[in-house]
């Protein structure tokens, strides 16, 4: 009967001791896989003391003449706690980009006429893409309601026919954890 007793004890403490984090944050970044800004809601999947997992969907718009994109990054992490709530983070990342591309054309009529009449149009091209990263980084992880931020170093990927594929890119983050 004391063992059992002792046993309950101990696993009541453990609970006790534990140091779950918020498991929601809604935050802005800038820089990583966009290479701009993002506002982005995260959700911790695995709530433990060690380590944790998450994922994040977020949304940018680039009005980028004659382009324009809608971004949607999707990112899955993996957070080691270092101590209370300061954690390592390891991030994968993906770049979904729809890109429009509005080309404007003219066409004249009346080759050799001092007066020629020019009739112009736009021809729409759309394009969607997904360029992967890879991010280390400083992440702080409230255990209760507060502020949430972080900074990774980010491995983008980009064009296929760019010079170099992947380049180095620094990326902020805050928010609110709740």
């Amino acid at each position: 009967m004391k063992i059992l007793i002792a046993i309950i004890g101990i696993m009541f403490s453990v609970g006790v001791f534990a140091q779950d984090i918020t498991r929601n944050n809604i935050f802005i970044e800038g820089g990583g896989p966009l290479g701009l800004y993002s506002v982005n809601y995260e959700r911790i999947l695995k709530n433990d003391s060690n380590v944790n997992f998450a994922v994040r969907i977020g949304l940018a718009y680039d009005n980028n003449n004659p382009n324009s994109s809608i971004i949607a990054p999707l990112s899955f992490s993996l957070l080691k706690n270092l101590k209370n709530s300061h954690y390592l983070e390891f991030r994968l990342s993906l770049r979904n980009e729809y890109i429009t591309t509005v080309h404007k054309h003219a066409q004249g009529s009346g080759m050799g006429n001092p007066n020629p009449t020019y009739d112009t149009y736009e021809e729409v091209e759309h394009e969607f893409t997904i360029y992967p990263s890879l991010g280390v980084g400083y992440r702080y992880q409230p255990q209760s309601n507060g502020l949430f931020f972080n900074c990774l170093v980010q491995l983008l990927a980009v064009q296929p026919n760019a010079e170099d594929i992947w380049r180095n890119k620094f990326t902020a983050g805050v928010g609110y954890a709740f």
